[in-house]
């Protein structure tokens, strides 16, 4: 059998995607250094979406300039994500297929989908194999099975094929590794956690973010009270890093955490946050080169229809709503 990274991406694909996912000028991984400031790029106002999104709790990058937010408040999972494009600010309604996401992350390389979940059902996260095509299948991941009752923000390692997510209340980051097979939420599952209290000794920590950084291959994590994003080791939480986002205007919580390219510096990331208390999606560097733009207009609606398949084998038909905003830099 071909090695799950062999599989997953070419040596082509890893150079590439490790090349592009610097954080600081000239490419350069954020280990190594102590504290960095964030600086704000772009501020997004989810609340004029169409529907609008209130309280955006996650985000990752889908590849082709777009990102994909989803909205912990928002229960109707037929149009419970919203599709962003980064050149142009345009919105496109995006049903999930599940109800109150938590927190979302992606696989280009096998075009799935991980969204957590703490519906009336429990605590979960759905894999979403094949997303948004007539093969599409979904397995559910029992994290509370794992010991987790407050689960949040899938964070996916793309070069070791490895699913992390935390637990927000028990300061708890778990690691799911699917084994020989490659397919999550079968007998070849092995899941471990380590503690992240350490990181802030706050008795209200309550975890929310998590991304997985390309360009070192560490984590991203934060929590709803003190705006710094800690960069850790994956392997154990180690403390490598922190970004301090005290300085971002408007920004009030740290709801859900992704990266992608930089809308305003070629070859270099950004670190994407949604927050929750204020309907809002920031764009931030840690090179200090960024300018602000907000998108504030009033959206332009128009609809199609996608069709999805269900594990379960049911085919349906879904309207999407596309949305066009308008930027004002």
């Amino acid at each position: 059998m071909t090695n799950r990274i062999g599989r997953r991406l070419g040596a082509t694909s890893v150079v590439a995607l490790v090349a592009l996912g610097g954080l600081l000028v000239g490419g350069m991984s954020i280990a190594g250094a102590a504290t960095f400031q964030a600086h704000q790029i772009q501020v997004v106002n989810t609340s004029v979406w169409s529907p609008p999104s209130g309280e955006p709790s996650g985000v990752a990058y889908l590849g082709g300039g777009r990102l994909l937010v989803v909205d912990t408040n928002f229960n109707e999972p037929d149009s419970n994500g919203w599709e962003y494009t980064l050149d142009n600010g345009q919105v496109e309604n995006r049903a999930t297929g599940v109800a109150e996401p938590t927190g979302v992350d992606y696989d280009p390389g096998t075009n799935t989908l991980f969204i957590s979940s703490d519906d009336h059902e429990g605590q979960k996260v759905e894999v979403i194999r094949n997303f948004d095509t007539p093969q599409e299948t979904r397995a559910t991941i029992d994290t509370e099975a794992l010991g987790s009752f407050d689960t949040e923000d899938p964070a996916y390692d793309q070069i070791e094929d490895i699913l992390y997510f935390v637990d927000g209340a028990d300061s708890r980051i778990y690691r799911i590794d699917p084994g020989n097979d490659g397919l999550f939420n079968t007998s070849g599952d092995t899941s471990t956690s380590y503690s992240i209290a350490s990181l802030n000794p706050n008795s209200n920590r309550d975890w929310e973010g998590l991304a997985w950084d390309p360009a070192s291959g560490n984590l991203l994590l934060g929590n709803r009270h003190d705006k710094v994003i800690y960069e850790i080791n994956k392997s154990n939480g180690t403390l490598i890093n922190t970004i301090d986002a005290t300085g971002i205007n408007g920004l009030l919580f740290i709801s859900g955490l992704g990266t992608a390219p930089s809308t305003r510096t070629p070859g270099q990331r950004s670190i994407w946050v949604t927050d929750r208390g204020t309907s809002t999606l920031f764009e931030l560097s840690i090179d200090g080169s960024g300018t602000t733009t907000t998108t504030t207009a009033p959206a332009t609606t128009t609809t199609q229809a996608t069709t999805t398949t269900t594990g379960q084998g049911t085919t349906t038909t879904k309207n999407i709503t596309a949305t066009t905003t308008t930027t004002t830099t």
